[in-house]
């Protein structure tokens, strides 16, 4: 059992790292709808919150910092979208983290958590 899930957590890396190196993320974003302002950007939120079964608050904003997930101090998530990103998916790769609740260690960020939102931002993937 623990090789399927070594087997399982490698495939997933690599293919998400595959994805991020091949610059398919980009290319999906350039595809993407884009958001047009702060209203629309919080009726996505919704949309693709209810995709990913995701039952929490989550406040959204537009920010010229990069486009990431954070949490406030009562606990509620907060994403922030960068103006230039502005697409829907930047939006589900951030909601997606979400859902991962992927706020602990840097390597188990780039190498587990940061490769899922990639395959689920590219391909709808929700692993």
């Amino acid at each position: 059992m623990k090789t399927y899930r070594f087997l399982k957590d490698l495939i997933i890396s690599y293919a998400g790292w595959l994805t991020y190196f091949s610059y398919l993320d980009d290319l999906v974003m350039n595809f993407s709808e884009r958001i047009r302002d702060e209203e629309h950007l919080s009726e996505m939120c919704l949309e693709e919150s209810r995709r990913l079964g995701l039952r929490e608050l989550i406040l959204t904003r537009f920010t010229e910092d990069d486009s990431q997930v954070s949490l406030t101090k009562s606990g509620l998530c907060r994403v922030h979208i960068n103006y230039g990103q502005a697409h829907r998916s930047v939006l589900r790769h951030e909601l997606k983290h979400v859902k991962n609740r992927a706020f602990g260690s840097e390597f188990k960020y780039f190498f587990e958590e940061e490769p899922r939102a990639i395959l689920y931002e590219t391909f709808g993937l929700d692993l």
